[in-house]
């Protein structure tokens, strides 16, 4: 790998160009660091190209010919994609956890409930110790913002408890509708 008169690499250079140029499109931004993260010097080169809009002529001269061009084109597209998705996927989080526990938790706290007390569950004392505090709160209808101070965790550690509730609970309900002998998928009133 190429230094600087800096002595930064070049794969450095670019990481820091890009994250200037495509910062603000977070999809774009995982797409680079992706990229970095795998040392494709050539395709981060290609992606400085794009974001320059430097003209398609250039472009095939620096990046071609125009199979390999096509093929890293390909590449980059397939990590955009994979990168795109993860991103969405996690801004979604927060809002998923709220809604989980609004619209379920709050709601359904004696089914949940059921879960916890299920000798038949496959919970440790800890997990069952943290779900049963954030149930509690459900029960007493403490708001979904103010959970991580009335549970004393970070807010990200309660988004995560209540979205692993949210599965728990809908693999215990199709357990128990196998058991039943009821179709396993559940209508959108189930838990």
């Amino acid at each position: 790998m190429s230094s600087s008169p800096s002595g930064r690499s070049e794969r450095d250079e670019l990481l820091s160009y890009l994250a200037a140029a495509c910062g603000c499109e977070p999809e774009l931004w995982a797409t680079v660091r992706a990229l970095g993260d795998t040392d494709e010097i050539e395709l981060l080169r290609l992606v400085r190209d794009f974001r320059d809009n430097l003209p398609d002529e250039t472009i095939l001269a620096r990046h071609g010919p125009k199979e390999v061009l096509e093929e890293r084109l390909r590449v980059i597209h397939r990590v955009y994609v994979d990168c795109a998705r993860r991103v969405r996927e996690e801004n979604q989080r927060p809002v998923r956890a709220c809604k989980c526990y609004t619209a379920r938790m709050l709601g359904r706290r004696d089914n949940y409930q059921a879960l916890l007390d299920d000798p038949a569950g496959s919970l440790t004392a800890e997990q069952r110790r943290q779900f049963q505090q954030l149930l509690d709160c459900a029960r007493a209808k403490v708001s979904y913002e103010d959970l991580p101070q009335r549970l004393g965790r970070p807010a990200s550690d309660v988004q995560e408890e209540v979205l692993q509730l949210r599965q728990l609970f809908k693999e215990w309900t199709a357990r128990r509708k196998v058991r039943a002998g009821l179709p396993a998928q559940g209508g959108p009133y189930d838990g």
